[in-house]
């Protein structure tokens, strides 16, 4: 049940992106180089241990963090063909009709997908969040982006990452929950 009368504005001492983030050295990642079907492997094993606390890689090439890739990326390598583009000549065809879904394709583009590379499918990192910046800057970008997760970053260096689901956390605290 919500408790709003706790905890005051004037009481309540906002936390920065830098207080709530997660260091990178605690987070898995993977090269650039890494077979879709590798990563597939990690993700799974780290949902598997771990729930739902972090469901991405972090992607890395030449020691440099460049994306991250979940399982919207993982899944989107296996999207049959002619599926990824809902334009036609200008038209949107998205809702028009439901494509045949062959019995075994799905099995056939993971299959195909496997020997992929990482580096082919991950979403890249865009500009991140300061170590300093508020909470109210994280929501904003979180929305304005349409991202979960995006990466903190420190004399131009990634030093960490923040979750939407990070942000809530810190809402559910300031609301009693």
């Amino acid at each position: 049940m919500l408790n709003t009368g706790t905890v005051s504005v004037s009481q309540y001492r906002e936390k920065t992106v830098g207080e709530i983030m997660r260091p990178l050295e605690t987070l898995s990642a993977v090269s650039a180089r890494t077979t879709i079907g590798d990563a597939v492997y990690l993700l799974c094993h780290n949902l598997a241990s771990q729930g739902e606390a972090m469901p991405y890689l972090l992607v890395f090439d030449h020691k440099k963090l460049v994306g991250l890739v979940g399982a919207e990326q993982l899944l989107a390598a296996a999207d049959p063909p002619g599926l990824k583009n809902d334009w036609y000549r200008g038209w949107n065809v998205t809702n028009w009709c439901e494509p045949d879904f062959l019995e075994g394709i799905f099995a056939h583009r993971c299959l195909e997908a496997a020997g992929k590379q990482v580096g082919d499918v991950m979403q890249p990192l865009r500009e991140g969040l300061k170590p300093g910046d508020s909470l109210a800057k994280a929501v904003y970008s979180f929305l304005r982006r349409k991202t979960d997760l995006l990466p903190v970053q420190k004399n131009g260096q990634v030093v960490g990452v923040v979750r939407r689901l990070d942000v809530l956390y810190e809402m559910g605290k300031l609301l009693g929950g």
